[in-house]
Formats: structure tokens, C-alpha cells, sequence
């Protein structure tokens, strides 16, 4: 359709097309004063420009009409192609082939005017154009909102929630812990900015009807929506692990949930624990087989459920260093408060985090650093028995607490950090004997040798040839090793294909670290440096290695 009518006004110097005009609810095209105005199309216009601060990209908000019905949808400005733009047609947009070309100039006149905003999808501390900033619902630093899937749009307001927290948390020192843990994940994205810090990553188990669901949904509260029914920051280990690290990825400061551990298949936690606290996503290949970039995180995770965490993953060190357990504990005081902070944290939540975050920012890396350095030392001091890990829990227990100092004043909410901290150590010195493998191992070892007792062979001393000998060769029986006494001490001695096994079967990945652990404690009897004696394990075979262990001395004997 050809219009001659002229009289319209525009700021030709504004757009780049200025023979396309938007006039009276259509898209025009000027063909000059002999061909006049061509109607393009019903009009299509920009209503908001977003430039997504993590990764420089821009959408476009654009509106339009379908059946006189205000419809909208996002394309990106990538999308300013023939062959992609007509893809608006599918949302009622009239965009066609034989006008695609004039649609991508009026949406590029439309640019220049639209209103502009930066969005985020990554959480948590980031730099932009040199500026520590904090990205929240709302960032911290740089005006930027979140447009990702997560529900952290603050809901109620601070006040609700710090009036209940006073009246229903306050005065107990595991809820009270249960927020520092939530606020303790801006702390640790904040350090991550600096230094390498591993996800901090916390357990709590028990009976039911002890408050862990209720205590996990009031740590994230303090940044999120605290259930698991919406896309929160809590979700439950019925999730992939997949699905669970897409929520992480990109999470630098923000509290993350994971609610019953019973109700996941998985029989292993090993790998699990290890990726969630190294905060990396494995490396994949991309689909032209090309290693795609990996995401990343540093925040804090707080799990819950009927088992210990520990109890479905291998007995190894790096992984008991890396989960904090707090099992078989009363979080709340009872049913009715119970469902008072159920209560409070779905209605009131997204607005602690915030409001620390700010302080931390105002306060500098410097400062905070002094603390947690003081915090670290403090913490040492306090340590009933000092082992060779203490240094590295007390790096991760300082965390909280400089948490706890902090979130005091930010917050003006009077946690009892003394408390807390008698807590901490408590439960770090009743985790020691779960951190000493060499022992729990060798619990193990005189288990399964009780049970496989019949499968090795009593030895005597033949001087004349100065070796062990069979005093009886078990028929039809598989011979594991023997026994022998030397010096007033018992010893059993096993090979070792056997001894792995044993090892693997309980869960101990690594038999040769049991038997550095067993050498320097004084319950091998071994070569030298070595970790093996080589021993005749029937009559006529020849000497193999085995491995020599004491069971017992004659000190050992009851009086």
C-alpha cells in the first residue's frame, strides 16, 4: 500500500534508515515524492535494550500487536538477520520475507532511543571495568538486575525478618550458626577474589524432627527463596548432579541448599564432595570435539539429611577435610518455633545477604583479610589438640567466624559468637577420630581378619634355617597369610592383593597411605624403610612379600 501523505515528524539525524518511519501505528517506508510511503508492517518497536554485564551480549525487549492483544519477546542483536528475524513471526509479529529487510532498519532506528539496562546471570562478586561489584536480584556496585531462573527477588522486607530472627533464633547457637552459615558464602566468594579458598561445605544429619530442613531454609533465606518447590537456592538431592552444578556455576557469594540426602540413588558421594568444593565443572568436549570452556563457583553449600554425608563416600582424608558434619543435633527448640521459622523465612527473605555484602564491600579486602587472619590464629589457640590438619580447619572455621564479627554490626543482630565458636571446636575435636584413617582402618583390618580368621596359617620359628614355617598347610582353604609372635608381640602377616582388597572393600582408597599411617604409629613390622617383609607362606613355596601388622604385645593383655 502507497500513502503520499508527507506530514510526519522525525529526528532524521537520530536514525541510521531515516526513509523508515514508525507513524500511526505501521512501519513506512519513504520511496521518495513520486512513490510516496509504503505501509511495511504493524508496528514492532524496542522497548528496552539489555546489555548482560557477564557476557557483553545484547537483547531486545520488543512489543507488538497480535489480534489487538499487546504481545512482547526478547531476540537477541544477533537476531537483526533475514533468516533469524522472521522468526518473530511465530509470536504474532508481522514479519514476513518480503519485508525482513525494512523490519531489521526500524529495529536499528529503534536502538538509538530505546532505554538501556544491564543485566547479570552470574551471582556473587565480579569485577567490572575494575570495580568490585556484587550481584544480587539487584547488584551491589553498578545498577544491573538479575534475569536468570533462580528465585532471589527479594520478598517482605529486612525488618520482618530481623524482628523473628530476634525473637526465634537468637539465644540458640546452632540456629544462630545456621545464618553465619548462609552469610559465610559471601565471605568466601570475597576471599576467592584474592586467594584460592575451596567451597565451603557443610552437613547436617540426624533423626527426624530435628530442625536440619528448617535450619538449612533459614541460612538461605538470607540471599533466596528457602524451599525447593520453585527454582530457589535450595534444591534436593533428587537432582542430577548435573542439574545441581548448572545452579552453581557462576554462584560467587550466594548461599546454596540441598535438602535429604536420602532421597538421591546415588551410593557414592566421593566424586560428588571433591567437585563441589574444588568449585570447577568437569571438562567436557563440545560437539566439534573441542574442550568447551568450564564454569566455575566459590560459595558455600549446606546439605541435609538422615545419613552422614561421610558414611556413602570413600575413608579418605581429602574428603573428610572438605565436608564440616554436624550430626545427631537438636536445631530447633521446639515444634512451634519450628513453624514460626518456617514461617517467617517464606514470607521475609533476600534481604540479609544484600545488606552484608554492602558491608563487606565498604570494608575492603584488606580489612577483612586482618580478621580472618586473627580469627585463624584465635581459633589455633583454642584448639584443645593441635594435628597435622589443624591449620587448614582452622583456615575454613575462621571464615565463619569472621563471618559471625562482621554480620554483628552490619546486621545489628547480637550473635553469640563465643558460643559459637565453643561449638565449632566441639564438634571439630569429636571429628578428629573420623579425620584419623590410620585408626579407623585399622579397626577395619582386625575386623575382616576376625572374620577371615581361619584362612591363615599358625607359624613357628625354625632357627636352623632363621625363617617362618607352617606348623599345618590348610587344605582346601584360601590362605590369606599367617601369624607369628616376636618379641611378646602377636603380628598377622598378609598378602598383599588380599590387603587391598580388604582396604578398597572398606572404602580406603589408598592401602599404602594406611601403611605409611601404620609404619610411623609403630604397628609394622617391616624391611628397613620399606612396608614389606618377604615370608614363606606355606611349606616348600617360596618367600613372598607380605605385610606384617601387629595385633597385639603382651602389654596389651588384660592384668
Amino acid at each position: 500500500m502507497t500513502d503520499t501523505y508527507h506530514d510526519y515528524s522525525q529526528e532524521a539525524d537520530n536514525d541510521f534508515y531515516p526513509e523508515i518511519i514508525l507513524k500511526d501505528g505501521f512501519i513506512w517506508e519513504d520511496r521518495g515524492e513520486k512513490k510516496g510511503l509504503l505501509k511495511v508492517a504493524k508496528a514492532i518497536q524496542i522497548i528496552a535494550v539489555h546489555e548482560n554485564m557477564d557476557t557483553g551480549e545484547l537483547s531486545f525487549t520488543v512489543t507488538f500487536e497480535y489480534n489487538d492483544r499487546p504481545k512482547e519477546a526478547t531476540l537477541s542483536r544477533a537476531d537483526f538477520q533475514r533468516n533469524k528475524i522472521i522468526e518473530l513471526a511465530k509470536f504474532g509479529a508481522d514479519v514476513y520475507e518480503h519485508n525482513a529487510t525494512q523490519i531489521i532498519k526500524h529495529l536499528r532506528n529503534e536502538e538509538t532511543s530505546a532505554p538501556q539496562y544491564k543485566v547479570h546471570q552470574k551471582l556473587g562478586w565480579d569485577m567490572y571495568d575494575d570495580q568490585l561489584v556484587f550481584k544480587h536480584y539487584n547488584a551491589i556496585g553498578i545498577k544491573s538486575t538479575y534475569n536468570g531462573p533462580l528465585a532471589i527477588q527479594p520478598k517482605g522486607s529486612y525488618e520482618d525478618w530481623k524482628q523473628a530472627v530476634e525473637q526465634w533464633v537468637l539465644g540458640n547457637k546452632n540456629l544462630e550458626l545456621a545464618i553465619l552459615i548462609g552469610l559465610s558464602s559471601a565471605v568466601v566468594g570475597f576471599i576467592s577474589m584474592w586467594t584460592k579458598i575451596d567451597t565451603l561445605f557443610f552437613h547436617i544429619y540426624g533423626n527426624s524432627s530435628q530442625g536440619k530442613t528448617t535450619a538449612t531454609s533459614l541460612a538461605i533465606s538470607t540471599f533466596g527463596y528457602p524451599e525447593t518447590n520453585q527454582t530457589g537456592l535450595m534444591q534436593t538431592w533428587m537432582a542430577t548432579q548435573n542439574a545441581i552444578i548448572g545452579n552453581l556455576v557462576g554462584n560467587f557469594g550466594l548461599i546454596f541448599g540441598l535438602d535429604e540426602i536420602s532421597m538421591s540413588d546415588r551410593n557414592d558421594f566421593s566424586n560428588t564432595v571433591y567437585q563441589f568444593a574444588m568449585g570447577k565443572e568437569k571438562g567436557r568436549l563440545n560437539k566439534e570435539a573441542q574442550l568447551r570452556q568450564t564454569g566455575g563457583w566459590s560459595t558455600t553449600i549446606l546439605s541435609n539429611g538422615e545419613l552422614a554425608l561421610t558414611s556413602k563416600t570413600n575413608q579418605n582424608t581429602g574428603i573428610l577435610m572438605r565436608v564440616f558434619e554436624f550430626g545427631n543435633t537438636s536445631w530447633t527448640k521446639d515444634a512451634k518455633s519450628a513453624d514460626k521459622i518456617k514461617e517467617f523465612v517464606a514470607r521475609n527473605y533476600g534481604h540479609a545477604g544484600p545488606l552484608f555484602a554492602s558491608e563487606l564491600l565498604k570494608m575492603g579486602q584488606l580489612q577483612v583479610a586482618r580478621k580472618w587472619k586473627e580469627w585463624k590464629q584465635r581459633i589455633l589457640d583454642t584448639m584443645p589438640e593441635h594435628g597435622h590438619f589443624s591449620p587448614r580447619i582452622a583456615f575454613k572455621l575462621a571464615v565463619l567466624m569472621v563471618t559471625g564479627e562482621i554480620a554483628r554490626d552490619a546486621l545489628q543482630l547480637n550473635f553469640d559468637l563465643d558460643a559459637i565458636l565453643n561449638l565449632l571446636i566441639e564438634n571439630e575435636s569429636n571429628a578428629n577420630d573420623e579425620r584419623d584413617l590410620g585408626a579407623k582402618a585399622f579397626d577395619y583390618f582386625c575386623e575382616q581378619y576376625t572374620k577371615h580368621r581361619s584362612s591363615f596359617n599358625e607359624l613357628k620359628y625354625t632357627k636352623t634355617k632363621n625363617q617362618f614355617k607352617s606348623e599345618f598347610i590348610l587344605e582346601n582353604r584360601l590362605v590369606f597369610g599367617g601369624t607369628y609372635r616376636k618379641n611378646g608381640e602377636e603380628f598377622v602377616y598378609i598378602l598383599p592383593s588380599v590387603f587391598h582388597q580388604w582396604m578398597n572393600d572398606g572404602g580406603f582408597s589408598d592401602p599404602k597411605i594406611i601403611l605409611k599411617d601404620w609404619k610411623v604409629k609403630g604397628y609394622l613390622d617391616s624391611e628397613g624403610d620399606r612396608l614389606y617383609r618377604k615370608r614363606i607362606v606355606n611349606d616348600d613355596s617360596v618367600p613372598t612379600k607380605v605385610y606384617c601388622i601387629k595385633l597385639s604385645s603382651e602389654d596389651d593383655s588384660p592384668a
